[in-house]
């Protein structure tokens, strides 16, 4: 699977998500996920990745400043909109390309970040990590406050788990 791959694995399976939701249920509060909605959780995913996208020109990239825009966790019309332009930009990034990350390993103001040098592609690989476990997430919310909705069975599950899975089926 290469980056760009990756990028599509995950927004086909946010924009599958999106098409079993309404707008009222994808702003819902759920509890067992600490009072988020499904929409924060995409919202979150969406941040990092246009992140990438929006910084890989200036070759430094600062996730703590991301966008955080509140109409992508409240309007599940426009998020289809803004996702489907993440994606072209994403898929113009080269993954060769080098980037300077300021990191942040404390939650201290008074503690200092560093920079560290990385790529696009592991950037890319940060945040498909980093959106499987969100969409898994996700999977619990809705399982818990929307049993009725059809939840897709890989929602949220890497593919080196569904590879291992079929590996133990076929033994």
């Amino acid at each position: 699977m290469t980056t760009n791959h990756s990028i599509h694995y995950i927004f086909d399976q946010i924009k599958e998500l999106l098409g079993q939701l309404d707008n009222e249920r994808y702003c819902t509060s759920i509890e067992i996920l600490g009072g988020a909605s499904i929409g924060q959780h995409v919202r979150h995913i969406y941040d990092f990745y246009h992140c990438i996208a929006r910084c890989a020109h200036s070759h430094e990239l600062d996730y703590s400043c991301r966008d955080r825009n509140p109409d992508i966790e409240r309007n599940i019309d426009y998020v289809r909109n803004m996702v489907e332009q993440l994606i072209h930009s994403l898929d113009d990034l080269s993954s060769d390309q080098l980037l300077n990350v300021l990191s942040d390993f404390s939650s201290h103001r008074e503690e200092g970040r560093v920079w560290l040098q990385s790529s696009v592609g592991r950037e890319l690989m940060y945040g498909y990590d980093h959106a499987i476990h969100h969409l898994a997430i996700i999977k619990i919310g809705m399982k818990g406050r929307f049993p009725e909705i059809h939840i897709p069975k890989n929602l949220g599950v890497a593919p080196s788990t569904i590879k291992y899975k079929e590996e133990i089926h076929l033994q």
